[in-house]
């Protein structure tokens, strides 16, 4: 329910519907890893969970070792750009909310 609120001004400035989605729900990591593997080529907003987003974002970049995975700190309010070559959708962007002064990224959630 509130992710659906969460998009749906971008929705609606777009002119487009806003559907709920099981994959999506909490504790459902597997079924958004999947969605999001089947949706690759379309253009979507998916918004999640915490725990389904870190598992759709470790299947992206699946070496626990890489720079890019290590970095993975999950805030209220981030958005994650992902982008698909044929098949294969990649991290192509991270944006970070900003403090209320507007400075930096905002430490709390």
């Amino acid at each position: 329910m509130r992710c659906c609120s969460t998009v749906q001004p971008v929705a609606e400035a777009l002119g487009l519907a806003v559907e709920s989605v099981d994959e999506l729900a909490e504790g459902h990591g597997a079924d958004g890893v999947r969605l999001m593997t089947t949706m690759a080529g379309e253009s979507a907003v998916l918004c999640t969970h915490g725990d389904v987003a870190l598992e759709m974002l470790e299947a992206l970049v699946p070496d626990p070792k890489s720079p890019e995975r290590r970095s993975f700190r999950l805030q209220k309010g981030e958005v994650w750009v992902v982008q698909s070559t044929g098949s294969s959708p990649i991290i192509v962007q991270h944006l970070r909310r900003l403090t209320s002064s507007g400075q930096g990224p905002a430490e709390g959630g």
